[in-house]
């Protein structure tokens, strides 16, 4: 595991290190605890310095990445119904990537997709719903932790 000497030396270390958290995340027993949860936003702030990383990743690779912990996240879900700490877990990773997805993504994948710059309505509905869905999710589950 890593441990917060030579983090910047080493920050290849960062997906083994959140594979072997999958790992946890994956059981029924340890997808609760909120140390393992916790570790792996320790990880994304202080190993892969999400802050900066995001100036350092294309769109598609954040997308991607994005949508690996969003699946995590729902797999966790099935084993336990009210995961208190996934769910928190989903709120920060949230508001972490929306910022970047609504400034940078979009744009990206309206270059991308569609070069002419007629992007179907279609794609844009599912980007609004999506996200949409998304703040939506956030907001029930903090309104209920209350």
């Amino acid at each position: 595991m890593i441990t917060r000497f030579g983090i910047s030396a080493h920050p290849e270390l960062s997906d083994d290190e959140l594979d072997f958290l999958n790992i946890f995340i994956k059981s029924p027993k340890a997808c609760k605890s909120s140390v393992v949860w916790y570790h792996r936003e320790w990880v994304f702030k202080n190993v892969l310095q999400i802050d900066n990383w995001f100036l350092k990743q294309n769109s598609t690779s954040l997308l991607s990445r994005y949508f690996s912990e969003h699946t995590l996240i729902s797999s966790s879900n099935i084993l336990h119904e009210r995961n208190y700490t996934a769910l928190k877990y989903k709120s920060w990773l949230f508001l972490k990537f929306a910022p970047f997805f609504i400034e940078q993504a979009l744009p990206y994948f309206q270059n991308q997709i569609c070069p002419s710059n007629t992007i179907s309505s279609v794609f844009e509905d599912d980007c609004y719903r999506f996200w949409n869905s998304e703040f939506a999710f956030i907001k029930n589950s903090s309104i209920s932790d209350t």
